[in-house]
């Protein structure tokens, strides 16, 4: 017998199973009886105990995509540890930052959990509940298809916290849950339809740069957007940035590296997602000063924070175009045929020509630059540092090295090239091309005139020349001429020698005019009388190029 008074604290009941939901279990009560269940003591109101919901596992919450401001489907998953009634709710917490508004009564769906489901929105949770159509969902089962429609992202990159799920009953007592659902991280929208246009694609202009995008979320009145241009450009003396339209209210910009940003001043309202801003205008951009392409850009939008609303990190390049040397010449100290000499180059840097840099000047087919040697170039001031030349064609490439770079609009009027030849017959030398380049793999053109001005050639000077009757002075007398000159430059084969005799003489005087043997030229002439001119036209034999040259022939 249990005495009267005694305490009990050590009585277990074993395989007990805890209500399903959780809450209050109620008050209990406890008696004592005897063999034939006549109450002894009772305590009918003893102190109830509040459940505590069971664990969801293999939860997460997956938006179908990760950029933020997407509104599309969420797939939620986890496993129940209690079984979930046909008239059960699931209950899926977003953070704050997504937007649940589109959500309809029709806008969950899952093959495991059969019967009907319907959708309902409060605050930033969205409750699914069963039919009663459907079967019990039983502990233990894996959940992974449940989707819900129309979630909107979080309209700001980074993690977007942490989801809550949870099962309940049909009165929204909670069976089971997780309240620290793993949280996503949303990277930045994408800005479409993006390009930065330069005013002018030629090498170190200076100018406006047009920026076109379409927004994918919007851009608040405090907002701002970031320009990043290649490390060509020189952005630091950026003046501003305007937009006729489609920015409202003002605009400030401040420069960081490569990048320009452009602030809003609240003053106007958003940009709305969707928009095309095709007039946005940055003044003041520099050009690269070198040829070739820009390298990407990059067009951002941001809110007043810093944190990334939407982007493009790969804005198609430009391709600058080569600049424009002004006032370029290209001068022989001689123009007479065959003349070697110093020529003189002249030109207006547009872009710098960097100490490493190169000047090519090209010459015409005519001209002989073989006798150019590696120290042939010169300039006594504008220039500085180390020139060495080299040979390619018609091409002479002055190298620099030692020097520091030739500032932009720079005047250079004492290039000097030594042991030019000019072409050896007279007539017009053909354009000239001058062009600055980089030293690189390959060397990048800076700036260029590819039609510098022909030079004419003038006649060379036959030397030592003289007529002389061999037979008799005297008059009327017919006999052999003596012809003697030396030549400034050589005489081709199917080249012509033209002597013209004063009035008075008789041509072809008792025989055909001839050449007659022992002439100092090699080859056979081809002869022909016009008044008082012969022609001798070579037509054989070589041409010599050690010049000057003394030469005899007899008619």
């Amino acid at each position: 017998i249990l005495a009267a008074g005694s305490l009990v604290d050590d009585l277990t009941i074993a395989n007990v199973k805890n209500p399903d939901v959780v809450g209050s279990t109620g008050t209990y009560t406890i008696q004592t009886t005897d063999a034939t269940d006549v109450v002894i003591d009772e305590d009918t109101a003893v102190l109830a105990d509040t459940t505590m919901a069971g664990a969801l596992t293999a939860t997460n919450v997956q938006p179908a995509s990760l950029t933020a401001g997407v509104t599309g489907n969420v797939t939620v998953t986890f496993t129940p540890e209690h079984a979930l009634p046909a008239t059960g709710k699931i209950l899926v917490t977003f953070p704050a930052g997504f937007s649940l508004t589109a959500v309809q009564a029709t806008n969950a769906s899952s093959t495991l959990i059969n019967g009907g489901l319907t959708a309902g929105v409060s605050g930033q949770t969205v409750t699914i509940s069963r039919s009663g159509t459907g079967g019990v969902i039983n502990a233990g089962t894996v959940i992974n298809d449940l989707v819900i429609a129309n979630v909107r992202n979080p309209i700001v990159s980074g993690s977007g916290g942490m989801y809550t799920i949870a099962t309940a009953n049909s009165g929204a007592l909670v069976i089971d849950q997780n309240t620290s659902v793993a949280a996503d991280s949303f990277v930045a929208g994408v800005l479409s339809g993006t390009n930065v246009q330069p005013a002018s694609l030629v090498a170190g202009a200076l100018g406006n740069a047009a920026v076109t995008f379409t927004t994918q979320s919007a851009i608040p009145a405090d907002g701002y957007m970031e320009v990043t241009f290649g490390s060509g450009f020189n952005v630091a003396g950026v003046t501003g940035a305007s937009s006729a339209a489609d920015i409202n209210g003002g605009l400030t910009t401040t420069v960081s590296g490569q990048t320009v940003r452009v602030t809003r001043n609240g003053a106007g309202g958003s940009v709305g997602a969707g928009a095309t801003v095709d007039d946005l205008v940055i003044a003041g951009v520099k050009n690269p000063v070198v040829s070739g392409t820009t390298g990407v850009y990059a067009i951002a939008t941001y809110y007043s924070s810093g944190v990334v609303i939407d982007d493009n990190t790969n804005v198609t390049a430009d391709t600058i175009a080569v600049g424009s040397l002004s006032a370029a010449n290209v001068q022989p100290a001689s123009l007479v045929a065959g003349a070697v000499g110093n020529v003189t180059v002249t030109f207006t840097a547009a872009n710098p020509i960097p100490a490493d840099g190169k000047i090519l000047v090209t010459f015409g087919s005519g001209f002989d630059i073989t006798g150019v040697g590696a120290t042939n170039a010169a300039s006594a001031l504008d220039i500085n540092g180390t020139l060495t030349v080299s040979r390619s064609g018609q091409v002479l490439t002055i190298a620099r090295s030692g020097g520091s770079a030739v500032a932009a609009g720079a005047v250079i009027d004492d290039l000097v090239i030594a042991n030019v030849k000019n072409p050896v017959v007279s007539g017009s030398t053909g354009v000239y091309a001058i062009k600055t380049t980089t030293t690189g793999s390959p060397d990048l053109d800076i700036d260029q005139d590819l039609s510098v001005t022909a030079d004419t050639i003038t006649v060379g000077s036959l030397t030592n020349a003289n007529v002389e009757p061999l037979t008799s002075l005297v008059a009327g007398a017919a006999g052999n001429v003596r012809v003697d000159f030396t030549t400034a430059n050589p005489i081709p084969v199917g080249g012509k020698i033209i002597i013209v005799f004063p009035p008075g003489f008789a041509l072809s005087s008792g025989a055909a005019t001839a050449v007659a043997a022992g002439s100092t030229i090699d080859g056979s002439f081809n002869v022909n009388i016009n008044s008082q001119t012969v022609t001798l036209t070579r037509t054989g034999g070589g041409q010599s190029d050690q010049l000057p040259a003394a030469e005899t022939l007899t008619l």
